[in-house]
């Protein structure tokens, strides 16, 4: 079996850097984001190696070079990284200036070091499209929430003039139609697809999970919803508990790192709202919780875990969800 071969690729909007192992320390060398600039990249790779390239999740660039890299060179396994994490490696190592060539070196050191989990390969981009909708549906809601405070303001100002008023009931207007348009296309997104409505399906039957909160997670989580254990699940929620002790003195109350991705909290947060007056399980846990002195807080928090591994239990299973087996 051949050794892994890492390439690190730091990637900016029209270009990106890669790096990698030569017997002189690193060779590293720009390339532009393109089909052209692709297959020099190709050339440019070691030949009768087994490579894997890693690359930040930073910005949506890294999709096009993925995107691009299918065409060219769709046998490379990539694997996508946390920033923060190399962040922290980076601060922890001997670099002291921050370069392109530099940020490739580093994260091909990482991916050396910690051996990243790689993509899976998909050809579907049902997930992706699914992803960009709902996504922009949040930021609408943002945008409509804002606007709605300026109208309320703006109202209760008796100096307000008439065509302040009128523009932002018009544009609050728009937005509410955009938003209704945008979750809509979603909806229809997930429809098109017999895996991902099956999903929708097996998540719907759980008490608490609406069809928002279905198409949220599905495309947050992708494929990884029912591969990856409920630890995994729960820390790419920033649902995981940290704690910090040290000796006898020092010591903080545990919390939830919040490391992870907001859209899923917040998600799970109305969801568990719900959940706890009519899901007989979660409202069975969160009673018992807060019968034994926890805070309703980090009660609701525990069953925000509940209804997420919930979740996992009835895609890993393929059965909708049963009360009487959980």
């Amino acid at each position: 079996m051949k050794a892994v071969t890492w390439i690190g690729v730091d990637i900016a909007k029209e270009s990106f850097v890669a790096a990698q192992r030569d017997p002189e320390g690193f060779q590293t060398e720009q390339f532009p984001v393109s089909p052209k600039g692709l297959k020099a990249f190709g050339k440019w790779l070691p030949q009768e190696l087994q490579l894997q390239i890693v690359l930040e999740a930073t910005g949506p660039y890294w999709c096009a070079f993925i995107h691009e890299l299918r065409r060219v060179a769709p046998e490379i396994p990539v694997a996508v990284v946390n920033p923060r994490r190399v962040r922290d490696f980076a601060k922890a190592s001997s670099h002291t200036s921050k370069t392109d060539p530099l940020d490739a070196q580093v994260l091909l050191h990482f991916a050396e070091t910690f051996e990243p989990r790689l993509m899976e390969p998909s050809g579907d981009r049902a997930d992706r499209q699914l992803r960009a909708l709902t996504r922009h549906a949040l930021q609408i809601t943002e945008q409509r929430d804002e606007v709605r405070n300026q109208q309320e303001k703006a109202a209760a100002d008796p100096d307000t003039p008439k065509f302040v008023l009128r523009s932002l009931q018009g544009h609050l207007k728009h937005l509410e139609h955009s938003l209704k348009q945008c979750w809509s296309q979603a909806q229809q997104c997930l429809d098109q697809d017999p895996q991902l409505k099956e999903s929708s399906r097996l998540l719907l039957s759980i008490p608490g999970i609406g069809q928002k909160t279905a198409l949220i997670l599905i495309s947050e989580y992708g494929t990884g919803l029912c591969q990856v254990g409920p630890k995994q699940l729960t820390r790419y929620a920033g649902l995981d508990i940290v704690f910090f002790q040290s000796g006898t003195s020092v010591y903080r109350l545990p919390h939830i790192s919040k490391q992870g991705n907001w859209r899923i909290r917040r998600a799970l947060y109305m969801a568990a709202l719900s959940a706890i007056r009519h899901n007989p399980v979660v409202r069975a846990y969160y009673l018992k919780l807060v019968a034994k002195g926890k805070a309703k807080k980090s009660a609701l928090i525990a069953a925000m875990r509940k209804l997420l591994h919930q979740c996992y239990g009835v895609l890993k299973n393929q059965t909708p969800f049963d009360p009487i087996y959980a």
